[in-house]
């Protein structure tokens, strides 16, 4: 029994039946109903917390025509749904692709405050955007700062994300999509298809024959042979994949990711829930193909789990599947708050800003004595909490000064004086160049003039009048720059008034609509920021 939103008692069958929070989304509705509402597990209730969620699921393709629409309406669902990782396979998306990337990442950034994203794909070629197979990886909001590392398979079966856990352990989550046992047509572009040609190439590359490219046996082989790779690196393991077979059955091929002793995966939801062991999760099947396996060290950790009815949150004619952790037991402390991108001083994939952050902060520790106060420290064998708590203050503070000097510049709020006063500057730095070389430039000069429509520009006649024209038109940009803001705005009044003068009275509203605007978004942001969601 739970309280539903009202506060009602219900019991798990109902939430269920109601699915929280499907109510609000188009993709909640549509489809068959289901005929196992009392074999999905435990409810997937609002996230308290103190809990950590994790979803899985073949979203049966990402769908970007329309520019995404589908795609931002699946994010949506994730953020809904209160989601910290969220695992989707067979995207059917080109993730090489550039343009599709740049809507991944847009629709990523419209819907989170901070995200991750790691998708795989093969490295067959592909001029579209569409591409059958594929998996991607996204971790969303303070969720990301603990991520430690992420990659993925290169023939795109699967992606991971490596977070950090309690007591410095790493917990490793892996996507993984098998494909089917044989493909539809002998001839074709499937994830089937594309392996086959991918392992053909890479044997042939290596002067080595292989009678015929078995993409199944070549899943099983490299997939175990990564996990056991996690293993002997102390790593515990979240396993989310669609088999397209039950791995429950004593004659699948995958059951040795039971039975070796090495790995000692659970089938959590099988396990917490045995009336879904012969729940069909593809909608016009009758077996179980989609699975959360686990490390046994995590199942303490655990607080719910279970399948969603089908075309519930998300169309897809497989069942999503999810499962809640206790953060506490899994994590330890709490996310750290991450400051929002806009607030941030550098941005860490641009590689001069890293060098000129890490220049900088080396020059200062190397200026507060830091590394030989941090040899003596590691040297003594005796424990110094003075001397640890000040290296700790040293180190934060040279990260922050660091910070602060890779800070970018806003760029200021453009106003027509600004305007006047680079193209001015230009003019200039075209006059002296032609005073320098002994060339007249004063008909291209007044072009210029007229064709920007600026203000009469007499030109100086020596080359050092010209530098002292140059230095005054290079103060006024650095003090309208200072204060670029109230500049613009008096520019728009002005503006407004000419036009009211000239009986444009629309063109006078939509100046000042404008200035409104702006004025409103700043109060917004500002508002943002105080409640902590920029």
């Amino acid at each position: 029994m739970s309280l539903n939103p009202a506060g009602n008692v219900q019991s798990s069958t109902d939430l269920d039946e109601e699915w929280w929070a499907g109510a609000t989304s188009p993709e909640s509705h549509s489809g068959p109903a289901d005929n196992f509402p009392h074999r999905l597990g435990d409810s997937c209730a609002p996230l308290s917390d103190d809990h950590v969620r994790f979803l899985f699921g073949n979203i049966n393709g990402l769908q970007l025509r329309d520019q995404g629409t589908r795609l931002r309406q699946i994010f949506r669902e994730i953020n809904m749904l209160q989601a910290h990782h969220t695992g989707l396979v067979e995207i059917n998306t080109n993730t090489r692709h550039s343009t599709a990337l740049k809507l991944l990442y847009d629709a990523a950034k419209e819907e989170f405050l901070h995200s991750v994203l790691t998708p795989a794909n093969s490295q067959v070629d592909c001029q579209s955007l569409f591409k059958p197979g594929g998996v991607l990886s996204v971790t969303t909001d303070e969720f990301v700062g603990r991520l430690v590392d992420k990659g993925s398979d290169h023939m795109g079966r699967w992606s991971y994300v490596k977070y950090a856990g309690k007591a410095g352990k790493i917990i490793t989550v892996v996507t993984a999509y098998q494909v089917c046992i044989r493909p539809t047509n002998a001839v074709g572009n499937t994830a089937f298809h594309q392996q086959v040609q991918q392992i053909a190439t890479e044997a042939q590359q290596a002067d080595s024959t292989i009678p015929t490219p078995q993409p199944r046996l070549r899943f099983r082989i490299d997939l175990l042979r990564f996990l056991h790779e996690l293993k002997r690196s102390g790593e515990s393991i979240i396993l989310m994949g669609d088999f397209n077979e039950d791995i429950g059955d004593s004659r699948s091929k995958l059951q040795r990711l039971f039975q070796d002793e090495r790995l000692k995966l659970v089938d959590i939801v099988g396990r917490q829930h045995p009336s879904t062991l012969s729940l069909p999760t593809y909608i016009r099947g009758t077996k179980r193909l989609d699975f959360i396996l686990l490390t046994e060290d995590l199942i303490p950790a655990v607080r719910r789990c279970g399948y969603f009815p089908f075309h519930h949150h998300f169309r897809s004619d497989h069942r999503f599947a999810f499962i809640d952790f206790d953060h506490a037991t899994l994590f330890g402390s709490r996310d750290a708050q991450l400051a929002p991108h806009m607030f941030r001083e550098f941005v860490s994939k641009d590689p001069k800003q890293v060098e000129k952050y890490l220049l900088a902060k080396y020059r200062l520790l190397q200026d507060s004595n830091f590394f030989p106060r941090l040899q003596a420290l590691c040297d003594s064998e005796e424990p110094d909490h003075q001397l640890a708590e000040k290296l700790d203050a040293c180190w934060v503070q040279a990260s922050l000064t660091a910070a602060r000097q890779c800070k970018k510049r806003r760029r200021e709020w453009w106003s027509i004086p600004l305007h006047q006063a680079l193209e001015e500057k230009s003019l200039l730095q075209t006059h002296l160049t032609g005073l320098r070389i002994g060339h007249d430039f004063s008909s291209l000069i007044a072009r210029r003039i007229r064709d920007f429509n600026l203000p009469d520009l007499s030109l100086p006649a020596s080359i050092q009048e010209t530098n002292a024209a140059l230095k005054q038109v290079q103060l006024r940009i650095k003090q309208i720059r200072a204060n670029s803001k109230s500049v613009r705005e008096q520019s728009l009044i002005e503006q407004a008034r000419e036009i009211r003068y000239m009986n444009k009275k629309s063109d006078a509203e939509i100046l000042e609509i404008l200035k409104k605007k702006e004025l409103q978004a700043a109060r917004w942001q500002k508002i943002g920021f105080l409640q902590g969601k920029n």
